[in-house]
């Protein structure tokens, strides 16, 4: 489903159509559950993660690592922070690499890096970690990046990855959302029984006849 059949949904059943204002509140909290309900889904089911995650194209840029210092040392980092990434069955993320899929980065912490130039192959691959949430890669000149991962606002992550693919038509809320159809299901059913207090008579967002948002 969309997020704008997700939300339809929702606000038929809570007598809130038309509301667009609710519509946005009440898919936030779809995300706030689904975050909740993840963590333990994928402990029970990790081959499920393929029904959460999200593609993301990141734009890269050269930065001075040891900016504030004489000396110099170039890698590339991304333009932008990315979503907050979901951790799951300790992944933090389901591919981190170049853009055909088929050169997979391998993370690191800082401080670890001479471990991974060891080894037959340890130059071959390049290595990447996470700075306040900016990815780093440790190679200058990088342009960008794909990352597959599961990510705690799926808009923002829709976002950033429509604006590196200069897609000008692309709509999130027409877009697949990234959740599997057994937790939906749960995610929906505990809205709405939640959500349905009768009178409907709570503003949302300074609109009238919405549904009271009951944590």
């Amino acid at each position: 489903m969309t997020p704008n059949q997700i939300t339809d949904l929702l606000a038929m059943e809570l007598r809130a159509e038309g509301n667009f204002p609710f519509k946005k509140a009440i898919l936030e909290r779809v995300n706030t559950l689904r975050e909740q309900m993840l963590k333990r889904t994928l402990e029970k089911t990790p081959a499920d993660r393929k029904f959460f995650v999200q593609p993301l194209r990141v734009p890269m840029e050269n930065f001075n690592m040891l900016e504030g210092t004489s000396l110099h040392k170039i890698w590339s980092r991304s333009k932008c922070a990315l979503p907050r990434p979901l951790r799951a069955n300790s992944t933090l993320f389901d591919y981190v690499g170049s853009l055909d899929g088929a050169s997979p980065f391998r993370h690191t912490e800082p401080g670890h890096e001479a471990f991974l130039a060891e080894g037959r192959y340890g130059t071959l691959t390049l290595a990447y970690r996470m700075e306040n949430y900016r990815l780093v890669v440790m190679q200058a000149g990088v342009p960008e990046v794909l990352v597959y991962g599961i990510f705690a606002d799926p808009e923002d992550a829709y976002r950033i990855d429509a604006a590196s693919r200069n897609c000008t038509d692309c709509d999130y809320w027409e877009a697949e959302y990234p959740c599997s159809g057994d937790v939906l299901d749960i995610i929906l059913q505990e809205i709405v029984t939640k959500w349905r207090t009768p009178p409907v008579n709570l503003a949302v967002n300074g609109v009238q006849n919405a549904p009271n948002p009951q944590a």
